[in-house]
């Protein structure tokens, strides 16, 4: 029915509020070196911003050129976007309730999140070049492309 449905669906979204609220509040017992000197963090979010979502276009152009299935380019953007999100906030409220470093989870929320603001459009960026590049051009000359445009 539409009224149990309608109070399931508000609770379901005031999570997300809730794990903010959480998560503004761990930062606050923490000091604001502990926060952006976590060395592990930034090597988690390198991995989950820049080197898995850059495999993830690659995998995907090539199966595209093998034609094992097609893409049209926002497909293929949106694809690309979702695979350079920051960590989810759920992640915290999952390590608080097993027992985990839930202080370590904030850390990494947090530092993927303030790097994904240069993360994202690089990524975007290669997408496009990747994508509009033919199957005439190789691995290379496709990396030199998309270098050169960061200098612009």
């Amino acid at each position: 029915p539409g009224i149990i449905s309608g109070a399931l669906l508000g609770t379901g979204h005031a999570t997300a509020y809730l794990a903010m609220i959480y998560i503004g509040a761990l930062f606050y017992d923490m000091s604001s070196k502990s926060l952006l000197q976590d060395k592990i963090s930034y090597l988690l979010s390198f991995n989950k911003l820049l080197l898995f979502p850059i495999a993830a276009t690659f995998i995907m152009k090539g199966l595209i050129s093998m034609q094992i299935f097609q893409l049209s380019f926002e497909a293929f953007a949106c694809v690309a976007l979702q695979t350079a999100m920051p960590a989810m906030t759920v992640v915290v409220m999952l390590a608080r309730q097993y027992q985990a470093d839930d202080g370590a989870a904030s850390r990494n929320v947090f530092i993927s999140t303030l790097l994904s603001i240069v993360c994202i459009p690089l990524v975007l960026a290669f997408r496009q070049i990747l994508y509009s590049s033919g199957l005439q051009r190789n691995l290379w000359t496709t990396i030199w492309r998309f270098s050169s445009t960061l200098g612009t």
